[in-house]
């Protein structure tokens, strides 16, 4: 059972008890004057397949969104609008990246993020947390039971498993989160708190090894990952990044593309475990915070900021067990990304989706749950 003070305190940091960091019912449609970016973004994959997307992108106006008001609303015209410069960047393959985004895409695109305080990529925040919706009604909550809104690169049934599943270990994780911020609000461990830690993170670890049941490795890596990318290499890096037309003066823009190390989860269990990361992971965790909503942010440092109050942290009962749950996640978590990027990429990259050279991070990270 949840106390008010504790609800107060999640629904301050847009956090759900039961769903976590997931937008607890994003909205599926923005007013009828945007259903262009709807009916544009519906049919990517095709119009990618039939070389169409370029002329049909040409045609769309550009938009202004001051009537977009609820966090809702925005949120979905995040994800439209991050899913329609993906489409146009990466429509040519991942190796033949557009320089520009048009401006009937940026400059919306820039004022819901000067709105949200969301970056002008896909990211975490908009394809996983703000990207479900249920496909049926039904009490409980799973891969199985919810599809996504947009961001269909390919009809194979891998596009919708990754985001869903991710959805489901995100709604999993949801358990360690009241259970943290309510020792960070009280000011004190209770007998279960890490036992409630310990229990959705061995949770999450079963869950994410479900990957495979419908996403092949390959189909993933040559399908769907580049449209996932950031732009921070090969001619976008000699670029400098992106340049956002209607926003020139801003220059090129070297932004990270999606990537788990923008989930809020783990930087907050992190944080209340007191795991220490060397200063390059921790630059590189630090840098994927810019990525998530704010609100979310300012949880992993109260977070971090309080749970340093509490006396005999480390000793309390389950912290041994909590560390080693989140030391064996990380460990499956090296091997699904060994699976899904590292062998299809056949030693030609050790680039992820979030454009880090990540794997040494990756086993550092682990390492760092070390007792």
């Amino acid at each position: 059972m949840i106390d008010d003070d504790l609800l107060d305190i999640l629904n301050y940091f847009e956090i759900d008890q039961r769903m976590g960091f997931l937008l607890p019912n994003p909205l599926t449609k923005l007013p009828e004057e945007f259903n262009l970016w709807h009916q544009i973004t519906d049919e990517i994959q095709e119009l990618i397949e039939k070389n169409m997307l370029e002329e049909r992108l040409q045609q769309l106006p550009l938009l202004t969104t001051h009537k977009l008001s609820t966090n809702n609303e925005l949120r979905l015209a995040h994800l439209l609008l991050v899913t329609l410069a993906a489409g146009h960047v990466w429509q040519d393959g991942p190796d033949k990246a557009r320089l520009t985004i048009p401006a009937n895409i940026s400059v919306p695109l820039f004022d819901v993020c000067k709105r949200l305080d969301l970056k002008p990529i896909v990211c975490h925040a908009s394809v996983c947390l703000a990207n479900w919706k249920p496909i049926k009604e039904t009490t409980i909550f799973n891969a199985s039971v919810i599809d996504i809104i947009t961001f269909r690169f390919t009809q194979h049934p891998a596009n919708r498993w990754f985001f869903t599943l991710t959805a489901q270990i995100e709604a999993e994780l949801a358990e360690a989160i009241c259970a943290i911020a309510s020792a960070c609000l009280h000011g004190k461990i209770e007998q279960s708190t890490m036992q409630h830690i310990c229990n959705a993170v061995t949770k999450v670890t079963s869950t994410i090894q479900r990957m495979e049941e419908y996403v092949p490795p390959n189909i993933f890596y040559n399908n769907l990952r580049y449209f996932l990318s950031g732009y921070t290499q090969n001619a976008l890096a000699e670029q400098g990044g992106i340049i956002f037309e209607g926003k020139e003066n801003l220059g090129p823009q070297p932004l990270h593309g999606g990537s788990a190390a923008q989930s809020s989860t783990f930087h907050v269990i992190d944080a209340f475990l007191g795991i220490k990361h060397a200063d390059d992971v921790e630059a590189f965790l630090a840098q994927h915070r810019e990525y998530m909503p704010p609100k979310h942010r300012q949880f992993i440092g109260w977070v971090r900021e309080n749970a340093a109050k509490i006396s005999n942290l480390r000793n309390a009962f389950g912290y041994q067990q909590a560390l080693c749950a989140v030391k064996k996640f990380r460990e499956v978590h090296i091997s699904v990304v060994t699976k899904f990027i590292i062998l299809p990429a056949k030693g030609n990259s050790k680039i992820g989706t979030g454009g880090s050279s990540f794997m040494h991070l990756l086993h550092n990270i682990a390492n760092d749950c070390n007792l």
